[in-house]
């Protein structure tokens, strides 16, 4: 099989983004009495008040955010564009931050980064609009564009 450098990221960055849906929901029924509603998903990685959780969910992220960094790596060498890149690099860095510094250890680093995620990945979404295809481009605009 001779798979491209836009494929290749692609699925490093489906699967990532997959695992940590698991992650979260595995993490929510375990976390007793956790309610989406509301606490902060960070509350899942937080080690004082989730328990096992909380590795579920910190090591999901971790793993999200290095999936995104190996997944940036072969959009570079397949779109050749530093800008979009470079957003998900910070959203890969972001997520490994945010599964190592739990809140519950050092909140402001945590909630830093829990923003640059947010802002990052939003302005990710808003940027791939230039290399996908219509109607997948304008859905990737609007959903960033909700996220901020």
């Amino acid at each position: 099989m001779n798979y491209d450098n836009k494929r290749i990221a692609g699925l490093l960055i489906f699967v990532g983004a997959v695992q940590f849906v698991l992650a979260v929901i595995i993490s929510e029924a375990i976390y007793s009495g956790y309610c989406v509603g509301q606490q902060a998903m960070s509350d899942l990685g937080n080690w004082s008040l989730a328990g096992n959780s909380a590795a579920i969910f910190d090591v999901s992220a971790i793993l999200l955010g290095l999936f995104v960094i190996a997944g940036a790596y072969f959009i570079q060498r397949g779109f050749k564009n530093r800008r979009f890149t470079s957003l998900l690099v910070m959203t890969g860095v972001g997520n490994v931050v945010v599964g190592v510094v739990a809140e519950n250890i050092f909140l402001p680093v945590h909630s830093v980064f829990a923003l640059v995620i947010f802002v990052f990945w939003a302005a990710s979404a808003i940027m791939s609009y230039r290399f996908e295809k219509a109607p997948l481009s304008y859905v990737s605009v609007i959903v960033g564009a909700v996220t901020l």
